[in-house]
């Protein structure tokens, strides 16, 4: 789908004119998730979905500090278009909540940057490249890699010798290394 979205090909196209926002439930949003994006379902404060009809298109997500927001996720279902759904999705926000800002952190894995230029987000700064770690039979889910210092992960891994890194332990507990591009940190004020 990714892949598909850099081509402009997509199985399904809707004119965001004819969608309405609606906030979603905790199970509607983890589904939707779940089914659509690599990392999967999140916690959230607020939960915002993009429907055409009763066909849920998008969904975006804030966690909420106060009166400061940040937006952890835009998800569109797989396969399809609803070009500016983003727009719509965020000025329902902007209607509905008081805000003093809105963060986000955009992961420079995936060039998304066009869908934040639209909302107007302006750049704060980049962050430098993180390592993560994922395990051979749950592909979906990151772990920080600052998770697993060795003081913190003797006690958790089923093999563990102390006189080895905490990188080769990972390993041989079938953790893999792998690591991010940064991200940019932007805001909406």
């Amino acid at each position: 789908s990714m892949i598909f979205h850099k081509l402009g090909t997509y199985k399904e196209m809707y004119n965001v004119n004819y969608c309405n926002v609606k906030e979603i439930d905790i199970n509607t949003k983890d589904k939707f998730l779940n089914a659509n994006n690599l990392q999967g379902a999140i916690e959230s404060d607020i939960n915002l979905g993009l429907f055409n009809g009763n066909n849920l298109l998008s969904v975006m997500l804030f966690k909420q500090n106060k009166s400061k927001f940040e937006l952890l996720k835009y998800c569109v279902k797989i396969n399809t278009q609803v070009k500016d759904g983003s727009v719509k999705l965020i000025n329902y926000f902007k209607e509905h909540y008081r805000y003093s800002n809105i963060n986000v952190k955009v992961d420079l894995r995936y060039d998304v940057s066009d869908q934040y230029k639209k909302l107007n987000l302006k750049l704060k700064n980049t962050t430098k490249p993180e390592f993560w770690y994922l395990h051979d039979e749950d592909c979906r889910n990151l772990y920080q890699g600052k998770q697993f210092k060795m003081n913190k992960i003797q006690d958790n891994l089923k093999v563990f010798d102390k006189k080895l890194t905490d990188q080769i332990n990972m390993f041989n507990n079938d953790y893999y290394k792998i690591w991010d591009c940064g991200s940019h940190v932007m805001e909406l004020g």
